[in-house]
This record gives structure tokens, C-alpha cells and sequence, in this order.
């Protein structure tokens, strides 16, 4: 666990699993093996063996790329 995690109640957690800087769980939370929990995601329901799950990245509209702006 890295510095900042919260986990809430009693949650399960399986082997090799990572959770970044600010991450936290719900109550009640099963971390499946292998799951990695990004810096500053919250996690609200059970994951799925070996998924990542990542904070989105919102970048201001001036430093997209014109390929990106079409999105």
C-alpha cells in the first residue's frame, strides 16, 4: 500500500495486488488477485482478477493535440 490509501470497513484483498498514492475502497470491497488501483482512484465495487483500473485524465482543451480535439 502506498501512503494516502483508505480502505474502508472490512474489504478483501487478494495477493499482488497495488494500490497508488490517495486510492481508496468502499466498504465491503473485494480486490481481486493481481489488481492494480491507480493513484487517486476509488474503488466502489468488487474488480476482476489481473484489471487495472486508472484515475481519468482530463486535459484542458489548449494542450490537446488536433487529433485529440476531436474527441
Amino acid at each position: 500500500l502506498s501512503s494516502g490509501v483508505t480502505i474502508s470497513g472490512s474489504c478483501k484483498i487478494g495477493p499482488n495486488c497495488y494500490f497508488g498514492v490517495n486510492s481508496c475502497t468502499a466498504d465491503g470491497i473485494v480486490i481481486a488477485e493481481n489488481t492494480f488501483v491507480g493513484m487517486g482512484v476509488t474503488i466502489t465495487a468488487d474488480t476482476e482478477e489481473g484489471s487495472v483500473y486508472k484515475p481519468e485524465k482530463v486535459l484542458p482543451k489548449e494542450y490537446k493535440t488536433p487529433e485529440m480535439r476531436e474527441f
